[in-house]
């Protein structure tokens, strides 16, 4: 069972969307096959990102049980892409100054994770 909670604070939610516009991301091998087997493209994925936050959509805060990143702190979303929803899941990396936001994951919500 995950432990999420709703992110409320204005500036983690500000730094994912500035790094999502500024394009200052790295993409996992599992978030590149994802956006390649959902037919977009990355700057889709990351569009969406911005969109969503601006619009105040809800970005859920939890905490990864996956390696190689088991207990970092990882946000959620459920974006709405060509009129789909999308499970997109990111995590902030690095220090001030140098962060850079990593896309974990980008695919339609599947049943059980």
């Amino acid at each position: 069972m995950s432990i999420s909670t709703i992110e409320t604070n204005t500036n983690t939610l500000k730094k994912i969307s500035s790094l999502a516009k500024k394009g200052l991301v790295t993409w996992t091998e599992k978030a590149a096959n994802d956006v390649l087997n959902e037919d977009l493209t990355p700057d889709d994925i990351l569009d969406a990102i911005v969109s969503h936050i601006q619009e105040r959509g809800e970005v859920n805060k939890s905490i990864t049980r996956n390696p190689p990143h088991t207990g970092k702190v990882i946000f959620e979303m459920l974006p709405v892409i060509e009129g789909k929803r999308y499970y997109i899941k990111v995590q902030l990396w690095g220090g001030k100054g140098e962060e850079t936001l990593i896309v974990i994951s980008a695919h339609v919500p599947q049943k059980g994770g």
